[in-house]
């Protein structure tokens, strides 16, 4: 009935809370300026060319990029936040499926092949955060152009940018070797972001 629209309102709040693990996914010395109405804007357009386009999420971090770029972001600073900000919600993410898991272990039925099902999901999520982190650390940009020369391609787009994905990666480093305040509180931010997700259940309940 009339009170359909209804879900949709956690969603707002959703975005509010990743937006914001967003802003502290930049750090303490590259923040940008911008208006937090501003970067929730853009980031419900990147998000927007996610869930429509299917290009595995790239397409709707590009178009983050791309706005932070017109409004004055410098390009790496920008690309940093992202990968930072999706590393950190996907992180997340693992972390409430794990919690999911694990509360289901708890209050499953002893049934046949269900509790070892769930514990290979926690498994699983802690391997899945373990790799993010081995990559995010070797570096993201390293390990293509890496892998791309061993088996010996040369893609131009990539080694005409070598240089400028190489920086990319240490402001990646730099941002979890040195802004581990930041990092907790973007972390919170998308955690409770995830939690809220769960609220337009509750509505349809």
């Amino acid at each position: 009935g009339w009170k359909a629209p209804l879900v949709l309102v956690p969603f707002a709040f959703v975005y509010a809370a990743e937006s914001l693990g967003w802003r502290w996914a930049f750090g303490a010395h590259r923040a940008p300026s911008l208006p937090f109405r501003s970067l929730y804007r853009i980031r419900w357009c990147g998000e927007a060319v996610n869930n429509v386009v299917p290009s595995g999420t790239v397409g709707g971090e590009a178009v983050k990029v791309y706005l932070l770029h017109k409004r004055g972001v410098p390009p790496g600073d920008a690309t940093a936040s992202v990968i930072v900000g999706r590393t950190v919600q996907t992180l997340m993410q693992v972390t409430f499926i794990a919690m999911g898991a694990a509360a289901f272990l708890h209050v499953a039925p002893d049934r046949a092949g269900l509790k070892p099902t769930l514990v290979v999901i926690l498994v699983l999520c802690v391997g899945l955060i373990g790799g993010m982190f081995w990559l995010q650390a070797r570096g993201l940009f390293t390990t293509v152009l890496t892998w791309t020369r061993a088996l010996g391609l040369r893609v131009q787009a990539l080694e005409s940018r070598g240089d400028r994905l190489l920086r990319i990666d240490r402001q990646v480093l730099d941002f979890y070797r040195g802004e581990r305040r930041h990092f907790a509180l973007s972390a919170m931010a998308y955690l409770t972001g995830w939690l809220l997700d769960t609220t337009d259940l509750l509505l349809v309940a």
